[in-house]
């Protein structure tokens, strides 16, 4: 059946339209523009809904990585589909690994969304380009129903805790879960022959698990910036040295064309020292882990009416078999940040208290001691949760301590292949924080030469650096602009944010700054030593 459409809203379909950039907007809208045939995907719908006409296609929400439509059709049914941008990934390999992640959630009682359509590779649909279509899950993203309320409502109907044995009942399967490789989850057809016969699973199961395979991950790490051209290896991998070894020779093979010389000298000296540390650092009892790729309250779908129900957990995409150690940390609403009216006790089991002076605050500073204990208590009920499955992955998953030193002695992983887009420095900063944590992991001499001096050295570089990368954030959260968007803007607020940032730079260029820092202003806040990860494709 034919869908009309008038012309101007079908390119409105193709491009970015509920966003503007406030730099390098031409490359970034570029880059976004993702043109099909609307009339193939509507009929793709119209079958895997069972239905004879789509009553309307909208498009919902437009990301940094994926274009987000809404379909609904004469028989009820209601979809929502995702075409991926560029920048997401190996766009084949990602939907590819996607729709097979969830298929095998599904397999585990798992409330992800059921994929009804799917095109990973683009130039055998009549599309034209990858696509997934979910059956609609009914609800609304947790986090609209985070509030600050004051203990006058009853905590236990705030449905972060309603839920929080649900979330428990997911992280005990992730604990529980045992992969025999780090990479990603896909069908086997999908997959080269050669890697279709390897082990899937490491625990005994009930279920079917023999149409999936551990394929090449989709961490975009290994795709970004032109390195989906590279030659490299992209797994699976059989262990942790194997994977961190791989992330040198990612970073190593990025630099053949690099034409600053000196830079390149540099950085190879460092992924010297960095190969040297991994038979240190590189852990033979990590387990392979699955996690959600973006375990956020906006990601979590719950019903609107109380008492609030788990519907499901979506966005799945990017989702990798990865070191316990790099993947698990309580979801976001669930990391309670120290006050200094709230007590949270790390017993066996978690508790909350008030500290003593709670009835000599001023209003206002009470109810934010007040906001401060509901999220504390979030985080208690999730831990006692989890406890109650398993105490050792309660204990790691929320312990500060443990996990800010596996952080830092792990800092060098997440660091060696970013060298090009934060500096130098980021990476022999990595190495200090390593070296700083290197006693509690082991006892033998840290096998880099980096005296104290040094490290003090490093450490200075690192922070001077970030000092300015703060100064220019707090500027613009002053204007009412998040640093981590990159310039990205509702489209109704382009002219005011554009206006707010000239007259930011009119004050800059009339203060006292050094000259080096005056050439800067007029780019303002689009500086060099702040990085643009949102124009990276990954062709």
């Amino acid at each position: 059946m034919l869908f009309h459409i008038d012309a101007n809203k079908e390119r409105e379909l193709f491009s970015v339209t509920m966003y503007r950039w406030l730099h390098d907007e031409e490359r970034q809208r570029a880059i976004r523009h993702v043109p099909f045939s609307v009339q193939a995907f509507v009929d793709v719908a119209l079958k895997a809904a069972n239905a004879t006409e789509c009553v309307s296609l909208t498009k919902v929400q437009e990301g940094l990585h994926n274009r987000v439509f809404a379909l609904k059709f004469n028989n009820g049914v209601e979809f929502i589909a995702k075409i991926p941008f560029p920048t997401i990934g190996p766009k084949r390999l990602c939907t590819a690994s996607e729709v097979a992640t969830l298929d095998f959630l599904r397999t585990k009682m798992f409330p992800v969304p059921v994929v009804r359509a799917w095109c990973s590779r683009a130039e055998s649909s009549p599309v034209r380009v990858e696509y997934i279509m979910y059956e609609k899950i009914p609800g609304i993203p947790l986090v609209q129903l985070d509030t600050n309320d004051t203990l006058s409502e009853d905590l236990e109907e705030d449905p972060f805790i309603e839920i929080a044995p649900h979330i428990a009942g997911v992280v005990y399967f992730f604990s529980r879960a045992r992969f025999p490789q780090f990479g990603s989850i896909y069908y086997k057809e999908d997959m080269p022959d050669f890697l279709r016969g390897g082990p899937f699973y490491g625990i005994p199961i009930e279920d079917d698990t023999s149409r999936f395979c551990i394929g090449p991950t989709v961490d975009r790490e290994f795709w970004r910036a032109g390195r989906a051209a590279l030659g490299i290896d992209r797994g699976p991998w059989p262990d942790m040295r194997s994977w961190m070894l791989a992330a040198s020779a990612c970073a190593r093979a990025s630099l053949e064309t690099h034409p600053d010389d000196a830079f390149k000298a540099e950085y190879l000296r460092l992924i010297a020292d960095y190969e040297r540390l991994v038979p240190h650092i590189a852990r033979k009892d990590t387990k392979a882990i699955l996690w959600h790729p973006d375990f956020w309250p906006r990601n979590i779908i719950v019903s609107p009416e109380k008492p609030h129900t788990l519907q499901g957990y979506i966005d799945w995409s990017g989702a990798t078999i990865s070191p316990f150690e790099m993947q698990v940390e309580p979801p976001a609403g669930y990391d309670f940040d120290e006050h200094p009216h709230v007590v949270l006790n790390k017993g066996e089991e978690y508790s909350v208290d008030f500290s003593s002076e709670i009835d000599e605050l001023a209003p206002q500073e009470r109810n934010d001691a007040m906001a401060a204990y509901r999220h504390a208590v979030r985080t208690a009920v999730l831990y006692n949760s989890v406890h109650e499955h398993d105490a050792h992955f309660a204990k790691a998953m929320f312990g500060p301590h443990v996990k800010a030193a596996k952080r830092c002695f792990l800092f060098p992983v997440e660091a060696i292949t970013r060298g090009e887009t934060f500096g130098l420095a980021f990476v022999r900063y990595s190495f200090v924080q390593c070296r700083s944590v290197w006693r509690y992991f082991s006892d033998a001499p840290f096998p880099l030469d980096i005296s104290d001096e040094d490290a003090a050295r490093i450490s200075a570089e690192w922070w001077a650096l970030t000092r300015k990368s703060e100064e220019r954030d707090k500027l613009m959260e002053q204007i009412g602009l998040q640093a981590t968007q990159e310039g990205l803007v509702g489209a109704e607020d382009y002219e005011i944010f554009h206006s707010r940032i000239e007259m930011v730079r009119q004050q800059l260029a009339a203060s006292d700054l050094p000259p080096d820092e005056k050439e800067l202003v007029r780019n303002w806040p689009w500086v060099p030593y702040i990085p643009m990860v949102s124009t990276e494709t990954c062709y």
